[in-house]
């Protein structure tokens, strides 16, 4: 028995050909929006790390300075009055810092507040903090050396 194709079955398996081609365009358009979604993504957090560790620097610099600059008016009869030159503070953690020190109201027999600003500039920003200090000496003694610094308050801009 010789068999014969009608025709109408050859073309229904012809509608079938390249079909795998559209299925294929249809993947590698979703995989490369993924990728590009994905990088951009990836980008934008690399730029914020940045931003963070540098930001991170300069707060840990200024928590340092603080530090400094309360060792040297503790120890030292250094004037709190406009500026301070504290040492080892010159370059710290690569950034430029600057301490302006001002009387806070009248001094008593055994006190004197002072306004302490601390401006750390580096890593492409500036941070400021601000302290509220006491400098005394128990009895109404003048504060030379071994005095008591109080840190009253510490805010960060």
């Amino acid at each position: 028995m010789n068999r014969r194709a009608r025709p109408g079955r050859d073309r229904d398996r012809d509608r079938d050909h390249g079909s795998i081609m559209t299925m294929a365009l249809v993947i590698v358009t979703a995989l490369a929006v993924s990728v590009t979604a994905l990088a951009g993504y990836a980008s934008t957090s690399l730029r914020s790390a940045r931003v963070t560790a540098a930001q991170t620097q300069r707060l840990s610099t200024l928590d340092g300075a603080l530090v400094l600059t309360l060792d040297a008016l503790r120890t030292s009869s250094a004037n709190c009055t406009t500026s301070l030159q504290i040492p080892g503070l010159a370059g710290m953690n690569g950034s430029t810092t600057a301490i302006r020190c001002t009387p806070n109201g009248t001094p008593t027999a055994t006190f004197s507040r002072h306004d302490v600003t601390i401006t750390v500039t580096g890593g492409g920003g500036t941070s400021v903090g601000r302290a509220l200090v006491q400098i005394g000496r128990a009895g109404g003694v003048a504060c030379t050396a071994s005095c008591t610094v109080v840190l009253n308050s510490w805010t960060l801009d």
